[in-house]
C-alpha cells in the first residue's frame, strides 16, 4: 500500500501517511517530529528511514513499525536539505548541505 512521508510548513512536523490498501480509500496519519524538510527511504525489513531537517539541523529516524507509531531518532549533523537511502546491508547513508556536500553512513539501522 502507498505511504507519503511529508512535512507541513504552517505547524513545521514530519508526518507519516500509510494507505490501508492500494487505492488508498483511507489511510492513517502518524505526526512525528518538527521538520520542514524530509525525505525516506524503504529498508529490506519494510520498514521507514527518514531524514528531516529542522532550522540548520538534521536528523534522522527509523520507524520500528508499519504505521511509525514508535521509532528511533538522532541528530546527525547541523546542516540543510537532506536526502536518504539505504545501503545493500540495510544501513542509511544521509547526503545533506552543510558547508558543501556532506555524506553520513550510520553504524547500525537506527543510527544509535
Amino acid at each position: 500500500a502507498p505511504v507519503a512521508v511529508w512535512a507541513r510548513n504552517s505547524d513545521g512536523l514530519a508526518r507519516v501517511t500509510r494507505c490501508a490498501d492500494a487505492a488508498c480509500s483511507s489511510a492513517t496519519t502518524q505526526t512525528l517530529v518538527p521538520a520542514t524538510q524530509v525525505a525516506s527511504a524503504l529498508g529490506n525489513d519494510g520498514l521507514l528511514a527518514i531524514a528531516f531537517g529542522q532550522g540548520s539541523n538534521v536528523g534522522f529516524l527509523r520507524c520500528r513499525d508499519s504505521a511509525c507509531a514508535a521509532y528511533d531518532s538522532a541528530k546527525i549533523d547541523g546542516g540543510l536539505w537532506p536526502s536518504i537511502a539505504m545501503a545493500s546491508d540495510g544501513v542509511p547513508v544521509l547526503a545533506y548541505s552543510g558547508s558543501g556536500l556532506r555524506v553520513a553512513r550510520c553504524q547500525s539501522r537506527s543510527c544509535q
